[in-house]
């Protein structure tokens, strides 16, 4: 059984709102993925989390971009013509994140030092 049968079969559901979920669903379970081994490696390894978050927003970045052409490839518009949108307010995102940090240079919690 295909892994993204499920989705694609909402996905080509006649109601919009169904719709959205399809689309979305795969999205949002990889961020979700990410997040948890994001936040998980930040609380076991805090000096190396900035080290860790950069691989894997990219690779969750690659993961939606992977995922919006499967969509397309199997025939389902995922609303293409939004899709440089997305693109460019992820990058933005991304970028804001990144120049955020070199701004503002975080810095060790004084409870890591207690700890």
């Amino acid at each position: 059984m295909d892994t993204l049968a499920v989705p694609l079969a909402i996905a080509r559901h006649p109601y919009p709102a169904v719709r959205g979920y399809g689309y979305a669903a795969p999205h949002l379970l990889l961020w979700g993925g990410v997040w948890i081994v994001g936040f998980l490696s930040g609380y076991v390894f805090p000096a190396q989390a900035n080290r860790i978050w950069v691989p894997l927003n990219m690779l969750g970045f690659t993961g939606s971009v992977l995922i919006a052409r499967y969509y397309r490839v199997q025939g389902v518009r995922a609303q293409t013509r939004n899709m440089w949108r997305v693109l460019v307010l992820m990058l933005t995102c991304v970028a804001f994140v990144f120049v955020s940090y070199l701004v503002f240079q975080p810095r060790e919690s004084a409870w890591l030092r207690h700890t």
